[in-house]
C-alpha cells in the first residue's frame, strides 16, 4: 500500500505543470516510465542465556535478546531524475521465541518512514524514525556496534539501545555530496491542539568519517514523554516505550569515536542524560542525571572470527528520591566473540557482568544496592553475570 500511495504521488508531482494554464491531466501513456527497486531484509537472533540473579534465583532462558534484534524489513526506491528520488521503510520487531511483534505489538515498531532524497539537499523523511543522537553516537558504542543490549548503559538512560523510537518525527538528513560529514536534524511533533511542547522531540546530530576515523555527536531533548506524564498526551512523540516512568523534561548529549588500525578498533564514548520532574503525574521534585563512560575494543582475528570488549562506568545523582541525595554507580564489563559461519550466519558468544555501588537505585534484597544489566530484571545483591551463546541471520 505504501509503494501505491508513494507511486501515485511521484506521478501527481510529475503532472503538474506551473507554466501550462490547462486543467487537462496527462493521460498514463504520456508520463515518464520510473525505475523503482524495493528490497526485503531483516534478522533472526535466537540463543541460550544464563543469568547467576534474577530477584534471587539464575535462569536459563531461550530468547531473542541478544546482539540483534529480530526483524523483516522492507525499503523501496523510485528515481524520479537524476538529482531526486523517493524512498520508503517499512521495519517491523518479531519475537522468533513465540511469533509475537516486538515494541509493544506495533506492525511496523522498529521504524517505518517515507519521504525524498535530493542528492544536493539531502533527505527529508516523515515517520516513526529514531532520533538524531541515534544516528551519530550509537554506531561508536559498543552495544551499537558489536555487544547488542546487553552492553548497554545502565536502563538504556541515554537511549543509545533505542528504548525509545519516536513518532510523528520529520527528519532532515545531510546530502552525501558533503563526503565525510554527515548531519541529521529530527523533530518530534505532539501533534496536541495547543500543546506543542506536550510530548514533543527535538533532535541534532553531528558525525565525521574518513581513514578509519568515525566521530559522532549528538543532542536530544523530549518534552513531556510517555503516557505516565501529567496531562499525557497519547498521539505525542514518544508513547507507551519510554525509559522511565515519564519525566517533564529529558535531555541528553553524547560525544564518541572509534578508530581502526590495522586489526584492532579502538573507540570511547562519553554520554550525559538529565532527567527532570520524573513520575510528576504522582511525584515531585525527583530528577535523575547520569554520566556514562565507555571504552571499547574489537580485535579482527580473522576474516571471519571478531573478539570485542567493552569497560564501563556510570555515575548517577538523584534528587528528591529519599531523605537527601543518592549516588548510585554502575560498572561493567563485556565480552563477545562473533564468528561468521557462512554469508549472513554468525554464532556468537557473550559475557557481561556488573557491580552496583554506592546508593542504591535499584535495591537489593540487603537494603544495598542492586546490580541490573539491560533488559534483565534486577539482581537480588549488587552483583550480576550474564552469559550467552546465540546464532543470528541477516538477510
Amino acid at each position: 500500500m505504501n509503494k501505491t500511495m508513494l507511486y501515485g504521488a511521484v506521478i501527481c508531482a510529475l503532472c503538474i505543470d506551473a507554466n501550462a494554464q490547462s486543467s487537462s491531466v496527462a493521460s498514463p501513456a504520456e508520463l515518464p516510465k520510473l525505475q523503482m527497486t524495493n528490497t526485503i531484509y531483516g534478522a533472526v537472533d535466537l540463543g541460550f542465556t544464563y543469568v547467576n540473579n534474577i530477584g534471587g534465583k539464575s535462569a536459563e532462558q531461550l530468547t531473542s535478546v541478544g546482539v540483534q534484534g529480530s526483524r523483516l524489513g522492507f525499503r523501496g526506491n523510485i528515481v524520479i531524475d537524476p538529482e531526486l528520488s523517493g524512498l520508503y521503510v517499512l521495519e517491523a520487531g518479531f519475537n522468533p521465541e513465540n511469533g509475537t511483534l516486538g515494541q509493544g505489538g506495533r506492525l511496523f515498531g522498529r521504524q517505518v518512514f517515507a519521504g525524498l532524497s535530493h542528492t544536493k539537499y539531502g533527505q527529508m523523511l516523515f515517520g516513526r524514525q529514531y532520533d538524531s543522537l541515534v544516528d551519530y553516537v550509537q554506531p561508536v558504542t559498543a552495544n551499537g556496534t558489536v555487544g547488542g543490549p546487553f552492553f548497554s548503559h545502565p536502563y538504556d538512560n541515554d537511549n543509545t539501545d533505542n528504548t525509545v523510537r519516536f513518532n510523528n518525527v520529520l527528519k532532515w538528513r545531510s546530502p552525501e555530496s558533503l563526503g565525510p560529514v554527515g548531519i541529521s536534524v529530527s523533530h518530534g511533533f505532539s501533534n496536541q491542539p495547543g500543546g506543542n511542547n506536550n510530548n514533543s522531540m527535538t533532535s541534532v546530530g553531528l558525525g565525521y568519517t574518513a581513514k578509519g576515523l568515525k566521530v559522532g555527536t549528538g543532542y536530544l531533548v523530549v518534552n513531556n514523554g510517555g503516557l505516565g506524564a501529567a496531562n499525557a498526551n497519547a498521539s505525542g512523540t514518544a508513547t507507551s516505550d519510554q525509559i522511565f516512568v515519564s519525566a517533564r523534561r529529558e535531555t541528553v548529549w553524547g560525544l564518541g569515536g572509534n578508530y581502526l588500525l590495522g586489526r584492532f578498533k579502538l573507540g570511547a564514548v562519553y554520554t550525559r542524560s538529565d532527567y527532570q520532574d520524573v513520575n510528576q503525574a504522582t511525584t515531585t521534585g525527583v530528577s535523575y542525571k547520569f554520566n556514562n563512560y565507555e571504552v571499547n575494543l574489537s580485535y579482527y582475528a580473522t576474516p571471519k572470527l571478531t573478539l570485542s570488549t567493552a569497560l564501563m562506568r556510570t555515575n548517577a545523582n538523584v534528587t528528591g528520591k529519599g531523605p537527601g541525595f543518592a549516588n548510585p554507580t554502575w560498572n561493567q564489563l563485556g565480552f563477545i566473540a562473533d564468528y561468521q559461519i557462512a554469508k549472513g550466519l554468525f554464532l556468537y558468544g557473550e559475557l557481561a557482568h556488573q557491580k552496583a555501588g554506592g546508593s542504591p537505585f535499584a535495591v537489593a534484597s540487603d537494603g544495598g544496592p542492586a546490580a541490573k544489566i539491560h533488559l534483565v530484571t534486577a539482581s537480588s545483591t549488587n552483583s550480576q553475570t550474564l552469559a550467552r551463546a546465540g546464532l543470528r541471520y541477516n538477510f
